[in-house]
């Protein structure tokens, strides 16, 4: 996540905008979690949770802390966070299935 951040930075215009998608684990999500036993990130590593161990590369969720560190280590603003319905968060106040974070440069 660190290179594809720095990557974004990269290739970003000045002003420019992107939209990344995560699964972002906080208090909240935590919460929800619990209600939604089939999506849990139980394997908690540093700055994020895997759902097993024997693949770290995919279904990974990142502590929003993290993130939070990480976009504007890279000179990107985090504009807006949207929360997905991963976590067992309801549908109807949720914009996708994944979090969402619009980010600026």
């Amino acid at each position: 996540v660190e290179n594809y951040t720095s990557e974004i930075a990269r290739v970003l215009k000045k002003g420019g905008k992107c939209c990344v998608t995560f699964f972002l684990m906080n208090q909240e999500a935590k919460t929800y979690s619990l209600k939604a036993p089939a999506f849990i990130f139980k394997h908690e590593k540093e700055d994020f949770y895997l759902m097993d161990t024997i693949t770290d590369t995919a279904n990974v969720a990142y502590e929003e802390s993290y993130i939070n560190i990480l976009f504007p280590k890279n000179n990107l603003k985090i504009v807006q966070t949207l929360y997905g319905f991963w976590s067992g968060r309801p549908k109807e106040i949720s914009l996708n299935f994944q979090d969402v974070i619009v980010a600026e440069k």
